[in-house]
């Protein structure tokens, strides 16, 4: 599988989780505001976050921040699946598509591209509650 394909594998993952805990876990939005996140869902935050700072400060290589980051938002997609709340479930949809831009960035030669995608996937990762 290609690159651009593991890019796509990740985008398509990313939607059928979102759509998964939207149909599965509907609450109103009044309680969906008192919901928080797992310890273990914050963990993958921090991974995601740590992963992010190391790819934007340049010390991980290009395929090795590709699996790095893919590894990280696999294991967020699978807890945000798990945890069912509709509070995360966008962002792990946004997520995604926040990751799938910046490989499309690094393909193309876009470092601005990549700076743009990366830093909305930590706005992203900063927005989500108790976390």
């Amino acid at each position: 599988m290609t690159l651009r394909g593991f890019g796509i594998v990740a985008l398509l993952l990313g939607l059928a989780v979102l759509g998964m805990v939207a149909l599965s876990h509907r609450v109103s939005p009044k309680e969906a505001q008192g919901t928080t996140t797992t310890t273990q869902l914050c963990h993958d935050v921090g991974t995601l976050r740590n992963t992010i700072a190391d790819v934007r400060a340049g010390r991980l290589p290009g395929e090795q921040a590709m699996a790095s980051l893919d590894q990280a938002q696999q294991a967020f997609a699978l807890d945000a699946q798990h945890e069912q709340d509709p509070v995360v479930a966008p962002h792990v949809a946004s997520l995604a598509i926040d990751i799938a831009d910046w490989r499309t960035a690094l393909f193309s030669g876009d470092a601005a591209g990549k700076a743009a995608a990366l830093n909305h996937a930590g706005s992203e990762l900063a927005a989500l509650p108790a976390c």
